[in-house]
């Protein structure tokens, strides 16, 4: 009987060979491990002189201090912190509080990020395919990818919003392949709530949860669906709430203070898709061909989205849903307020 089955094709490689199958499961983590580990080690090396910083950095390092210190979240210039989320400052506050320079906290919280990215994005791309190969090259390219290097050895947002995100997606997909509960629910309140309070764009995460959790409870009744979508939508906007409530006793706004935005519809979509192209092209190539790249990365994501609906039915909602929710929420904002699009 074990001979007939080792010798059927048919057969499943645990029931088959079940020591190669535990081999290369190993051998997988051990991958997975390597493809942690070099992007880390850049990020190490690039960053030993210190990080990059901008005027945003310069301004959530105020808050932060100012936040230590005193309890309120204030500008250098004795303005209050209301441009972005006090998420950011609030967590620099506390290695502050211990007597760390703002610097190596946001170095020790980029590499953690960046970990948990590369891992994020292994889970997220298993969730998809079924493949573990392309698990891992999802994985290794989103940590080796030069915006990826350029954001984690600088002082900014980007690399926890990331994993905010990442992190939704696959709490969403666990939700979609077993069903909610309170672990998986509470994975995707809280990564959600993290992005609200590191970014206003984090509240586009919401509709991405509501879409996803009815259409995943979809088949036990219309009603149910649209109560428990509701639900976990509401309870996902804790983080924007918490925001908007300080902005309201700080300033009088709920949103924080943005001028009106000069951008046309036409001049940001031609910016989005350079944008989207410069992640895989050099940016000193020109505007035409990252454009050119970018449209087609559109096309490419577009048809794959299709191609994973009709593969993977609700377990892929999630990661479709984000791919077009997402952009269209930022593009919305870019023509509402005062901005600007960049890799970041």
């Amino acid at each position: 009987m074990t001979a007939r089955t080792a010798e059927d094709p048919t057969a499943p490689l645990s029931r088959r060979w079940p020591v190669a199958e535990a081999a290369l499961r190993r051998l997988e983590w051990v991958a997975l491990g390597v493809i942690t580990l070099v992007p880390i080690g850049l990020v190490l090396y690039a960053g030993r002189h210190g990080l990059n910083v901008t005027p945003d950095s310069v301004g959530y390092v105020a808050a932060a201090r100012s936040f230590a210190s005193s309890g309120a979240f204030i500008y250098w210039d004795g303005t209050p912190f209301t441009h972005w989320p006090f998420g950011y400052p609030l967590l620099l506050s506390l290695p502050l509080a211990l007597g760390l320079s703002p610097e190596s906290a946001a170095m020790a919280i980029n590499v953690l990020a960046l970990a948990a990215l590369v891992l994020a994005t292994y889970a997220v791309a298993r969730q998809a395919l079924a493949s573990p190969v392309l698990g891992l090259v999802a994985a290794g390219f989103s940590g080796v990818a030069g915006d990826t290097l350029r954001d984690e050895v600088s002082l900014l947002t980007e690399p926890l919003f990331l994993v905010a995100c990442l992190g939704l997606i696959v709490g969403l997909g666990l939700i979609a392949r077993g069903g909610l509960s309170r672990p998986r629910l509470l994975v995707v309140v809280g990564c959600a709530t993290a992005g609200e309070l590191l970014r206003y764009i984090g509240i586009s995460l919401v509709p991405v949860i509501g879409l996803s959790i009815l259409v995943i409870e979809w088949r036990r009744g219309w009603l149910r669906a649209g109560l428990v979508a509701a639900g976990v939508a509401c309870l996902s906007a804790l983080g924007t709430l918490v925001v908007a409530v300080h902005n309201l006793l700080t300033i009088g706004s709920l949103t924080g203070s943005f001028g009106p935005s000069q951008a046309t519809p036409a001049s940001l979509g031609k910016i989005a898709l350079t944008v989207f192209g410069q992640w895989l092209l050099p940016t000193a190539s020109g505007s035409t061909p990252p454009l050119v790249l970018g449209a087609a990365l559109v096309a490419l994501a577009v048809l794959g989205s299709v191609a994973l609906l009709r593969e993977r039915g609700r377990r892929a909602v999630p990661l479709v849903a984000f791919a077009a929710l997402y952009p269209a929420a930022l593009l919305g904002s870019e023509l509402r307020v005062d901005g600007y699009l960049d890799a970041r």
